[in-house]
């Protein structure tokens, strides 16, 4: 009888057990935030860490494997297919960051397909607009390429801080920018010479430019566009 009794509180053990696992969340690859991954199949295939208020929208992270901070990756595949590392309020936005593998800082790439397809390294409040920077290859600055297609497509080239503010503004670049310089529509689009600081800053001012601009030049529209 002593066998039995200790025989029927080792299954009722197991049967209890068994029951706390099925009410207990199932861990996985990644850990979610609160309010996170909403929306139809949200966060499949994901494996990234994913903050609060962040990956909401239909496929908003689907097969997503970089983490990322609050509030991001938000709308339809905002970040689908993304592996980079993404700060707070980034990818905000369909396609945002689709297939991005830049690291991407705090409140940037914000606007349908900003940076979709991304390969380059993005700063805070950057690559801020429609298509602002989808297939960029090279580094950008805080507070850079702000406007419609603002840098769209640039090849591999640096832009540094406060620059290509405007629609067009570095769309095809391929020189490198300095800081607080190409701030205007269509400014330095198509630009494949080196510009400096503070410099081709008015409508079309630098547009197709292939030479070598310095500080402070080139700050009336189309002076210096070829």
């Amino acid at each position: 009888m002593e066998g039995m009794r200790r025989s029927k509180t080792a299954w009722g053990m197991v049967l209890i057990g068994g029951l706390v696992a099925l009410l207990l969340p199932a861990t996985g690859l990644a850990k979610g935030g609160h309010d996170s991954c909403v929306g139809g199949s949200a966060c499949d295939g994901n494996t990234g860490d994913v903050g609060n208020g962040s990956c909401n929208g239909f496929e908003a992270c689907v097969s997503n494997s970089g983490d990322m901070g609050n509030t991001s990756c938000v709308g339809d595949s905002a970040c689908r297919r993304n592996t980079g590392a993404l700060g707070n309020s980034s990818c905000v936005k369909e396609f945002a960051c689709d297939g991005n593998t830049g690291a991407v800082s705090n409140s940037s790439c914000g606007g349908f397909r900003a940076c979709q397809e991304n390969k380059g390294p993005v700063g805070n409040s950057s690559c801020v607009g429609l298509a602002a920077c989808p297939d960029n290859t090279g580094p950008v600055g805080n507070n850079s390429c702000v406007g419609v297609t603002a840098c769209q497509d640039n090849h591999g080239a640096k832009i540094g801080d406060g620059s290509c503010h405007g629609d067009v503004a570095c769309d095809t670049n391929a020189g490198t920018i300095g800081s607080n310089s190409c701030n205007a529509e269509g400014a330095c689009d198509n630009n494949s010479g080196t510009i400096g600081n503070n410099s081709c800053n008015a409508e079309e001012a630098c547009r197709n430019n292939t030479g070598a601009i310095g500080n402070d030049e080139c700050n009336t529209p189309h002076e210096c566009a070829q």
